[in-house]
């Protein structure tokens, strides 16, 4: 089964431009932001990195450049580096976003992590959910994480199945598909599944 992964250099972009803003390193997080732009994901990594010293070595918020950092080694492919990134975002206090907790997921799954990567987007999809309810008690505008939401779920199937866990994934399966008939893979993922 393939894994899904939407389309992470829009989400680069967004959290690089946020670095500008955010860590009180403008210089550092612009050439970052840039150089995630441009698809210098190299010069990107080394920029978040200063920024990120910058800021805690100045005692300001660390966090948005550490998800540019995460960005860049993700495009980079190199999902270690990434998923450490991620983790530093969460342990500094940051947003914790379902972008970012897919993110973690999609880098566990490249390092074939399933039980990690099912972590991962459990959280995410866990807080996708809250922020809906957040948004909605707020009668606020909620953030459209809908395919966000639909990739975690797709992605959660690719995990059972590569733990070999029948019984969740057909379970993730059919969930799946009743919410998303329209998805041909996902299918054919539930007709292999049958066959278990």
């Amino acid at each position: 089964m393939k894994k899904r992964a939407c389309t992470i250099r829009k989400y680069g972009i967004i959290f690089a431009a946020a670095v500008c803003f955010l860590t009180g390193c403008a210089n550092y997080g612009a050439d970052g932001t840039k150089a995630m732009e441009e698809g210098d994901y190299k010069q990107a990594a080394v920029s978040f990195e200063q920024a990120a010293k910058q800021a805690e070595a100045k005692g300001k918020d660390a966090t948005e450049a550490y998800r540019g950092l995460g960005m860049a080694y993700y495009e980079q492919k190199d999902y270690g580096k990434a998923q450490e990134s991620f983790q530093k975002v969460i342990d500094l206090g940051g947003e914790k976003t379902p972008t970012l907790y897919n993110l973690m997921g999609i880098c566990a799954m490249q390092l074939e992590d399933y039980a990690g990567a099912l972590s991962a987007l459990e959280q995410g999809l866990s807080t996708a959910e809250s922020a809906e309810t957040l948004a909605a008690s707020k009668s606020e505008e909620a953030v459209d994480y809908s395919k966000v939401i639909q990739e975690m779920k797709f992605n959660r199937i690719v995990c059972y199945e590569k733990q070999q866990d029948w019984e969740n994934a057909k379970s993730a399966v059919s969930e799946y598909v009743n919410q998303y008939p329209d998805d041909k893979d996902a299918e054919k993922e539930m007709e292999f599944l049958e066959t278990r």
